[in-house]
């Protein structure tokens, strides 16, 4: 009978059970734990293009396992599940996206309106920066906690930020067409088709203060025998 428990992430997979450092980050604890997880991942894909988006979902097989051989170098835990650490890597990667999108030069013809969304793109960047931040410098601050018997495994999401500042590189150098830009074709005159803007940034910090509050889901979990205090 296959369980969900072949496939978390556990030192089997550094001793022939390989696919644990992919499926590790899809399989969950419960219902509550996948919806609050995809949700998290699925926010910051819908505030860049399509193209980058695409670009940042392409580096998730490689993400994956390196955030699943960190966290065995680093963590200590019988058994990990949980795709948060991804999404923080989705998070970190689609704000460096925004905060990359570029300037017209000030004799380009291309129109005002193309030189706010682009300023605005890079606002909504640099606020989900700031957002990550504090969320990292809050469960920084915290002693971990225990839900089901589980405890939160705080390292993963920020291993996961880390590993979103080289989303945007990877996703380069995936893509044989051109960088990750967050609006990716501008239009000869007027606005792009669609740009982040101020209620974009309402919905991400929403997403984060949800987060805090019913953190006894939406963190990453992982089996430990006896429950140790993670700070």
């Amino acid at each position: 009978m296959v369980t969900a428990g072949q496939f978390a992430l556990t030192a089997a997979a550094l001793h022939g059970e390989w696919w644990r450092l992919w499926t590790g980050h899809f399989v969950h604890y419960d219902i509550a734990h996948l919806i609050t997880n995809a949700i998290a991942a699925v926010v910051p894909l819908a505030l860049v293009e399509r193209p980058a988006r695409r670009r940042l979902l392409l580096t998730i097989p490689i993400i994956a396992p390196a955030l699943s051989l960190g966290l065995l170098a680093f963590a200590r835990f019988d058994e990990y599940r949980g795709a948060s650490g991804l999404a923080l890597a989705l998070w970190v990667g689609a704000a460096l996206t925004l905060a990359r999108s570029g300037e017209p030069a000030f004799w380009d013809t291309r129109g005002a309106s193309v030189v706010r969304a682009a300023a605005r793109d890079r606002r909504t960047g640099y606020a989900l920066l700031v957002l990550v931040a504090a969320k990292l410098a809050m469960e920084a601050k915290g002693t971990g906690h225990v839900w089901h018997g589980v405890a939160a495994l705080p390292l993963a999401h920020l291993a996961g930020s880390l590993a979103g500042v080289f989303a945007p590189i990877l996703a380069h150098v995936t893509s044989r067409n051109r960088p990750a830009n967050a609006v990716v074709e501008w239009p000869a005159t007027g606005r792009p088709k669609r740009a982040p803007h101020a209620r974009s940034v309402g919905y991400c910090a929403g997403t984060y203060v949800g987060s805090a509050v019913v953190s006894s889901i939406t963190e990453p979990y992982a089996v430990t025998r006896p429950v140790p205090e993670i700070t």
